[in-house]
């Protein structure tokens, strides 16, 4: 999509992205990843949106008497 853009003289001044890691933390390679795929435009990347869902396991304490 921003080839086509490029292409048909529509001016881009950044590119942001929405980082929704509803499956888990993508960790630095994947991250390392989606910034190499874009970088080659030569725009400012921005993550415009991050989600990230942490799940805690339940903790039990117990007292001793």
């Amino acid at each position: 999509m921003i080839d086509g853009c490029l292409n048909a003289g529509v001016p881009i001044s950044a590119i942001g992205i929405q980082s929704h890691q509803h499956q888990g933390y993508w960790g630095k390679e994947k991250l390392e990843e989606v910034l190499e795929r874009f970088a080659h435009f030569g725009l400012p990347i921005h993550f415009t949106e991050n989600t990230l869902i942490i799940r805690i396991r339940p903790v039990i304490l117990r007292t001793m008497y």
